[in-house]
């Protein structure tokens, strides 16, 4: 016969149970649009690529502050975690509405990062205080190293980065003896260009190496100094190695020509990004000094219970409130597409061949880059003598993500020393 201590301890078991499902599918069900979003970019942008590994980087570092997670204590007032929460999620639903249209705006997307960072966060405080909050904000916060960056702030620091890689290596190629000339962040040498993908693609071991920085920087528990340290040799790291690819393809291209660079530029991008990870992992274990390889820096306070969750009724609102918002954007959204004419399809009507004019052919990394799914390049010479060229591209797919195919253009003809004039 079952005793009634065993009767409601098994009662127990089922609600705690419940309670830690219920509360793991709120969090995820947040997430897991946010990630669909940016998955986009991910699989398109060479220069995000990282974002799956980040992911899985932002997962792990929370698993390891869930392993030593303090006792819960100094709560918030109840009144103030649910004044946030309200408003987090009365803002998630004007977000979805105008990202789902805007799917390139780099700015919406990162409103919709806040808001689920903001979100997690409430739920944690909401169980663990303030304790908790402070706990867990690094790994929480740690997302944002997968969201691409504002289109004027990625302009500005990384196209003036790779002027500077991209200077350094005209100069280490000149003392050589060998004629180099900058324009932009592209290298004219004998035999042709260093093109827009080569001179591109160097952010992405740039970006990667700062998530390193970050990501090293709360594996071994580090303070802020220590931290901003890991940032400024990151960045060292990131010009030097950027600087000796960049040399290294340039040397490729005289030597042996275009296609031997593109045999040669993945691996050289690969291996930069690998010797960066690895550097800084070097940096942060001489940082970190002589304590035990296990410890990881893992707090002295006392752990929390083994199950903790948020109340039932806080994630059944939760989730709810944000399935009904995705749910009903989709809806809106289906019909309004539903009543849409076909819009207008341009074409061109090419010069003939001769007389000066050739077509000049673009290959799927650049289209990949540029964000469209069919383009055509021609170049002719008029009778005074300038060259001209025209580039006729048709947007499709590839123009959703983090940037609009008219944005990465922009960004395409900054990067080789041009501007547009007009549109």
């Amino acid at each position: 016969m079952t005793s009634p201590e065993t009767i409601e301890g098994g009662r127990r078991n089922a609600s705690q149970g419940i309670g830690v499902l219920l509360t793991w599918l709120a969090g995820f069900g947040l997430l897991l649009p946010l990630v669909n979003h940016l998955k986009v970019e991910w699989e398109i942008n060479p220069q995000y690529s990282y974002g799956w590994g980040a992911m899985g980087l932002t997962l792990y570092l929370f698993w390891k502050r869930w392993e030593d997670r303090p006792t819960p204590g100094n709560f918030f007032p109840g009144w103030l975690l649910g004044s946030v929460t309200v408003f987090l999620l009365g803002m998630l639903g004007p977000v979805l509405l105008v990202e789902e249209s805007n799917p390139d705006w780099r700015p919406i997307t990162w409103v919709h990062v806040w808001i689920v960072v903001g979100l997690w966060l409430s739920g944690l405080a909401s169980i663990g205080g303030r304790r908790w909050l402070l706990h867990f904000v690094f790994p929480v916060c740690f997302l944002m190293v997968c969201v691409p960056w504002p289109t004027p702030i990625e302009q500005s620091m990384v196209q003036a980065l790779m002027r500077l890689v991209s200077g350094i290596t005209v100069e280490s190629i000149n003392w050589f003896g060998v004629p180099a000339v900058q324009r932009g962040n592209l290298i004219d040498v004998p035999g042709g260009t260093i093109g827009v993908s080569e001179a591109c693609s160097g952010v992405r071991s740039f970006q990667g190496t700062l998530m390193a920085a970050l990501f090293f920087g709360e594996l071994y528990r580090f303070g802020l100094g220590k931290r901003v340290w890991m940032l400024v040799f990151g960045t060292a790291v990131a010009v030097a190695l950027n600087t000796l690819r960049t040399t290294s393809l340039a040397w490729i291209h005289i030597r042996g020509g275009g296609g031997a660079v593109d045999r040669w530029h993945d691996p050289a991008g690969l291996v930069v990004l690998l010797l960066a990870f690895f550097s800084l992992g070097a940096f942060a274990l001489v940082m970190r000094g002589a304590s035990a390889v296990g410890e990881m820096g893992r707090s002295g306070s006392p752990r929390a219970p083994e199950v903790s969750y948020l109340p039932v009724s806080y994630s059944i609102v939760v989730g709810a409130v944000v399935a009904i918002l995705h749910l009903t954007t989709e809806l809106y959204y289906r019909s309004a597409e539903s009543a849409l004419t076909p819009s207008a399809r341009w074409t061109v009507e090419w010069p003939k061949l001769g007389a000066g004019f050739r077509f000049d052919p673009l290959d799927e990394e650049t289209l990949l880059l540029l964000r469209v799914n069919e383009g055509r390049s021609g170049v002719w010479k008029r009778e005074s003598g300038s060259q001209w060229y025209v580039f006729f591209f048709t947007l499709g797919s590839r123009s959703c993500g983090g940037e609009s195919s008219s944005g990465a253009f922009a960004r395409a003809l900054s990067a080789g020393g041009w501007g547009a004039i007009g549109s």
